[in-house]
């Protein structure tokens, strides 16, 4: 997912990434073969989340948000 991450850095939009990368596509995938919930797995990710959700009917977890109410 380098080439993810590299984009998110250029500020390329979440949109563009999703289309790009065929993210769009994977969050079908997950979500046809009954994938409980997607993590998003890198501090970059949670820049994509609003964007995933559109195409998901699983929930996203963003580990950010749960270590930021631990702390």
């Amino acid at each position: 997912m380098l080439p993810v991450v590299v984009a998110i850095e250029k500020g390329i939009s979440a949109q563009e990434i999703v289309e790009k990368y065929g993210l769009k596509n994977l969050m079908k995938f997950y979500n046809d073969i009954g994938v409980n919930a997607v993590i998003l797995g890198c501090t970059h990710f949670p820049y994509l989340h609003n964007e995933l959700k559109k195409y998901l009917n699983i929930p996203i977890i963003d580990p950010a948000e749960l270590m930021f109410k631990m702390i």
